[in-house]
């Protein structure tokens, strides 16, 4: 499949990582952002993405690469293969809650979905949080402005949870360098489902080290300590840095569009439309849709886990929405 255009909403750090790497593997890239002007002139805020945009496209000067623009008009997006949504609101205070941060988020994305229903065409994958959330309330704003049923515009629409998934990889690499030092370069498979946050299930049973199991290198009160340090990663990155991870889930949306383009069928964990709800899956794609989820092998803890994540996320919808009626 030729590479696809990429459109990406939201010129923030995450925003400019994923216009930069897309760029620098060929695609074409465009970010779109609100326009800021001080007295019917380009103010500072805009003239500082205009020169981040000249930077990048500086830097993309090399045989094969692609190249970026920024842009104020959504409809500049009509066309493109792929629809990244980075934008949102930040936190008012630290006594904002979880809630309160998505409803604002809500109502952003919402604004994105007549573009995404005249694009039929672009897979759109939403960065922003909370992703399980924001996936499916997309989902139904883009069914109401469209007219098409549900299962049709959710083919079109996932959230990037695929971080979680390298983040469990990662986890298992650091434990592996501090207690097997004599495995070098390993090759780890796994997968994390569920909910993107705290209701997130590493699917542990099935980790694998160069094919073994990760039972052969670790034992029980490791893995959980393995599958604790992925859970938490996200907050840890938080308490450390004072603001979200920027390069995980940039490179989570990268790989996913990259293999996505370059393999018919490809398997891919993402946070996907099923029974009603947006919930981490395995997720098979074609034509650069969700074409079917596929069913993964899971311990019966991991399966009472999903079960619970399902109703998690129930609850957390039905307050945000609820918190939007007021």
């Amino acid at each position: 499949m030729q590479k696809g255009t990429v459109g990406v909403i939201g010129a923030g750090d995450i925003g400019f990582n994923i216009a930069e790497v897309m760029a620098l593997k060929g695609h074409d890239v465009i970010v779109y952002n609100r326009y800021h002007e001080v007295d019917g002139k380009p103010g500072p805020y805009w003239l500082s993405k205009m020169g981040i945009v000249m930077d990048i496209n500086d830097s993309l000067q090399l045989p094969g690469a692609g190249s970026v623009c920024l842009v104020h008009d959504l409809d500049k997006l009509s066309n493109v293969d792929y629809i990244v949504i980075t934008a949102g609101a930040k936190r008012s205070s630290p006594e904002e809650t979880r809630e309160e941060l998505a409803g604002k988020n809500a109502k952003i994305i919402a604004g994105f979905a007549e573009l995404i229903s005249k694009n039929s065409k672009a897979l759109t994958l939403i960065v922003t949080n909370p992703i399980d959330f924001l996936a499916r309330y997309l989902i139904e704003e883009v069914a109401k402005v469209s007219g098409k049923k549900l299962e049709e515009v959710a083919k079109k629409i996932v959230g990037v949870s695929y971080v979680d998934t390298m983040r469990l990889k990662n986890a298992v690499k650091e434990f592996l360098e501090i207690h097997h030092p004599e495995v070098t370069n390993p090759i780890i498979e796994g997968i994390a489902l569920g909910e993107h946050g705290p209701a997130m299930v590493p699917i542990m049973s099935q980790v694998t080290v160069n094919a073994r199991p990760l039972t052969d290198f670790a034992n029980e009160d490791q893995i959980e300590a393995i599958r604790k340090q992925t859970v938490l990663r996200g907050n840890d990155i938080i308490k450390l840095t004072g603001a979200s991870s920027v390069m995980g889930p940039a490179h989570a949306v990268c790989y996913m569009i990259e293999q996505i383009d370059l393999n018919p069928r490809v398997q891919l964990p993402c946070s996907v439309w099923d029974n009603g709800s947006c919930i981490g899956k395995l997720v098979e794609f074609l034509a650069r849709q969700a074409h079917k989820i596929l069913q993964v092998t899971k311990s019966d803890l991991e399966l009472e886990m999903m079960k619970k994540c399902k109703t998690t996320l129930d609850a957390q919808y039905n307050a945000i929405i609820g918190l939007l009626k007021k």
